[in-house]
């Protein structure tokens, strides 16, 4: 049994975070056994980062040699914290008696994090680890993954998400049968954009001028992966990892007609929302509909493409959408929340009072276009004589300015909805003299 144990007690129950959130819990530290522990600190540390490794094809060579394995890499940090739950770098060691104790933590998600990711070749992992620094050595006690989130909002990009997609391809040439037509497919969606639980409408036109008999119709919803790294931080490359996420397979039973029409439904999985390279220099993630009609003779059979975006808000959602943040780093920051002003709504009363300010005040800028206006100097100020010791070819000769204001004049009916707080340009019965040395302004 060892003398010490440690666990990580998060404050939600979901491990799923947005980038910007706060992470909060208890890290539970025990001292087992009956004896005392010396211990310099405790610290949780809040690591965030992306990377991805690939091994570099090697030339085929006519002797075969045995050659050290060649790796593409690359990495990107997004957050790396480390809090003292006890003690410090430099603290003396202390004494723990045996028992628990629980310490809090408070970590934050960064605002440019990528989703969560786990690849063939790459992931992006959150973790938090607790590590007890003891007079010797330092021991990782225990460790948390932390799955986040990106908040992709598909009405960002509305009306484009709800435009119709399609896409047509005919057979390149048909093998050993250079004569005949080759087969043609039309693929059509609804809407380019999904969440994961929604279900993808594919309509599939086939013209098969040949007549050739058929094998089936397959459609897959692909989720295609990229991966970025460089060779010895000189040659850059990149990799695909191509996974079939839902797959739908009609079969044909060698049917042969001209003309054939097939409407087939593919349901997004959980998945991860569409990023790119700008959101994460490593690793990108794009997905497509992939429709493809195979002939019961082999390599005869077209293959048509749409390309699909997955977020997480769907377009039809009725949740309020946020303003962006235009402050926000490299990454775009997309939130849907329900703000506070919704929660607390205003009584019948209130509403009444506010919809009665706001008649008036139509009313008064209603009126106020109507209005006969007129430009007069102002009263209180001193006129400024210009040019007085050198004249000007363009403002001729000394003249006194005295700047002009737009002026109103406002019916009986409409100056009793004014406040005697709103400040006018009408000049007052009575005001106090004020006498000041005035002093010529030269230009």
């Amino acid at each position: 049994m060892s003398l010490v144990s440690c666990c990580l007690q998060l404050e939600r129950s979901s491990d799923s975070y947005r980038p910007g959130e706060v992470i909060k819990g208890l890290a539970v530290f025990n001292v087992n056994g009956s004896s005392a522990i010396l211990i310099k600190a405790l610290s949780i540390q809040f690591a965030g980062y992306a990377i991805c490794k690939w091994e570099k094809e090697q030339p085929k060579k006519k002797k075969a040699k045995s050659e050290t394995k060649q790796y593409y890499v690359n990495r990107e940090d997004y957050v790396f914290t480390k809090n003292y739950l006890l003690g410090s770098e430099d603290a003396n060691p202390s004494t723990l008696t045996p028992g628990m104790y629980n310490y809090s933590f408070m970590v934050q998600v960064p605002m440019n994090a990528p989703s969560s990711f786990n690849g063939a070749w790459g992931s992006i992992v959150y973790e938090l680890q607790v590590h007890a620094d003891y007079i010797s050595n330092v021991d990782c006690l225990c460790s948390s993954i932390i799955r986040v989130e990106q908040l992709k909002d598909l009405r960002r990009w509305a009306p484009t998400m709800q435009n119709k997609s399609e896409n047509e391809k005919r057979e390149r040439k048909p093998c050993l049968k250079f004569w005949r037509n080759p087969l043609q497919v039309y693929v059509s969606i609804p809407q380019c954009g999904y969440v994961p639980g929604e279900c993808i409408s594919v309509h599939i036109k086939v013209r098969n001028p040949g007549h050739l008999k058929l094998k089936d119709i397959t459609s897959k919803l692909n989720r295609i992966v990229t991966y970025r790294g460089s060779w010895r931080e000189k040659k850059t490359a990149q990799t695909q990892e191509i996974t079939a996420i839902a797959c739908n397979i009609y079969s044909m039973f060698g049917q042969n007609s001209s003309d054939i029409q097939h409407l087939q439904q593919l349901v997004v999985p959980a998945t991860v929302p569409t990023f790119e390279f700008l959101e994460c220099k490593c690793i990108s993630v794009s997905y497509e509909v992939e429709v493809t009609i195979c002939a019961q003779r082999k390599l005869r059979s077209v293959c048509a493409v749409i390309p699909i975006i997955v977020g997480s808000v769907s377009l039809r959602s009725d949740v309020k959408l946020l303003e962006e943040n235009v402050h926000s780093n490299n990454v775009s920051s997309i939130t849907v929340a329900r703000s506070m002003d919704d929660l607390n709504l205003p009584s019948s009363w209130d509403m009444r009072e506010a919809n009665q300010n706001i008649q008036t005040v139509d009313q008064i800028s209603v009126s106020m276009m109507s209005l006969a206006s007129s430009f007069k100097e102002a009263d209180y100020m001193t006129a400024v004589n210009l040019n007085k010791n050198s004249k000007h070819s363009l403002t001729g000769d000394v003249i006194d300015f005295k700047p002009k204001y737009l002026y109103f004049n406002l019916p009986e009916e409409l100056q009793i909805h004014l406040n005697d707080e709103i400040p006018t340009t009408s000049q007052s019965q009575t005001r106090p003299t004020i006498i000041a040395k005035s002093t010529d302004a030269k230009f």
